[in-house]
């Protein structure tokens, strides 16, 4: 039988490390897109509603049914390339928040408990991604955003970190990992996707040449 000992105590040199990941980490981490979280729903506070993360091929799935519903909108309103990138991040932000938007429903009672009201993960909340968007405000889809991003963080940040990678969105990626300094969110990461973020962190910190006019 596995006996697992009690860690010691950090050192004082190891304080800034990053922390070990706990049972309630790896929990989170393993179950990854089955993991449903309780989120308010902006139009109701005291209503909450399950929210999951999306798999790498949702949200490639999302990407592309976006782009082609924004490219056959742009077709018939003649807009340029700029305006139709727009309505496709729009739409593919509404597509995304509809699959991650799960029928679990629960009440906040005054004491501050969430009492279930239904429970069924595997069915949208809401019937079709246009009757979300009917539904919804901007201030609504951008409280939304804000506790997917959290959620993905939590469940699979090599998800995170991976489309800001292959986006090129390295400023973004520097900006969380100076939030949050865990090594954790580089694990798994290849090294076509570490070396560009690497580099990029590199030449905001390289020091200027003596031979430099500046």
């Amino acid at each position: 039988m596995i006996q697992f000992e009690t860690p010691p105590a950090p050192k004082e040199e190891d304080k800034n490390r990053a922390k070990p990941l706990s049972d309630e980490d790896l929990a989170i981490l393993k179950s990854g897109i089955g993991h449903i979280v309780p989120v308010p729903w902006p139009a109701d506070p005291k209503r909450w509603v399950g929210m999951r993360c999306l798999s790498r091929a949702e949200s490639r799935k999302c990407s592309l049914e976006a782009l082609g519903s924004a490219r056959r909108i742009a077709k018939a309103s003649d807009f340029d390339a700029d305006a139709t990138a727009a309505l496709a991040r729009r739409i593919e932000t509404d597509l995304v928040l509809w699959t991650a938007l799960r029928d679990c429903v629960w009440l906040e009672e005054p004491d501050g408990e969430l009492s279930e009201i239904r429970n069924n993960p595997g069915e949208n909340l809401i019937r079709t991604p246009d009757a979300f968007a009917e539904s919804t405000t901007d201030k609504h889809v951008e409280k939304l955003v804000a506790h997917y991003d959290d959620i993905l963080m939590a469940s699979a940040p090599l998800t995170r970190f991976q489309q800001m990678i292959l986006g090129a969105e390295y400023e973004k990626a520097w900006a969380e990992l100076k939030k949050k300094p865990d090594a954790r969110a580089l694990i798994g990461l290849s090294p076509a996707e570490l070396c560009p973020l690497l580099s990029f962190i590199a030449h905001l910190y390289q020091e200027a040449p003596e031979t430099s006019a500046t």
